[in-house]
């Protein structure tokens, strides 16, 4: 019954307002203009329950993704069905890999899950060579105690693998529970002075559903204000 979100859903269809969540130019403007390293997931999967993206056939999400990797990195966040059965995990890498005309050689797996070692078996079986899925969804901090990126050595089989981990320091989930912009902003500083210390890796995930959010805090603003502050 929330008819403001009702009425702004229906002006976006009937393409009367912009689409809120639509700021994926915008964030490459902001890349470029503060020289940062930005890297685009999609998802590109079947419809079902869990997975609610955008259909694949789609002309105008299959132009956007194009148009993004002209500019950025783009890679596949993998779906939750693709996480069950290496068979989906496949062809949603040969989909994006073929619609982009380059391979796919990162992944992020749907809401963080990783189970060790059968995520990352699945991931190598399949020819990744990257993942950035290691970190909480609802918390702060490194998931891997470490900053810095490092291969997955398998334990039972004894032996490195040819995935490289790229663990990430805080996603947007868990800057929701912090209801002040500028204690957002401390909680940053604090986890990027300590990463700088080491020579780590400061990386952070955010979804274009949460930038196109202005609730208590206007999320896009705070993005470009961290930009403006960790691109000296």
């Amino acid at each position: 019954m929330r008819f403001s979100r009702f009425r702004e859903r229906f002006m976006v269809v009937t393409n009367k307002k912009k689409d809120p969540f639509d700021q994926f130019f915008e964030l490459i403007q902001l890349h470029q203009e503060y020289g940062v390293k930005g890297h685009f997931f999609f998802q590109f999967a079947d419809y079902s329950t869990q997975d609610k993206n955008i259909a694949v056939h789609k002309n105008k999400f299959r132009f956007l993704i194009k148009s993004v990797a002209d500019y950025e990195p783009v890679s596949l966040s993998a779906s939750h069905a693709a996480a069950r059965e290496l068979k989906t995990l496949k062809l949603e890498k040969k989909r994006l890999s073929d619609l982009i005309n380059r391979p796919i050689e990162f992944v992020r797996t749907r809401n963080n899950r990783v189970y060790i070692p059968e995520t990352y078996r699945q991931l190598i079986e399949a020819e990744f060579t990257a993942d950035y899925s290691m970190g909480y969804s609802q918390e702060l901090g490194f998931r891997a105690s470490t900053c810095t990126p490092f291969y997955f050595y398998d334990l039972l089989l004894e032996i490195q693998q040819p995935l490289r981990i790229y663990p990430f320091a805080l996603c947007d989930e868990a800057l929701l529970k912090i209801r002040k912009k500028t204690k957002i902003k401390e909680q940053i500083e604090v986890m990027s002075q300590a990463t700088h210390l080491v020579n780590g890796h400061m990386i952070q995930v955010f979804s274009n559903e949460l930038l196109g959010q202005k609730l208590r805090v206007d999320w896009m603003e705070l993005y470009r204000e961290m930009l403006k502050t960790y691109s000296r």
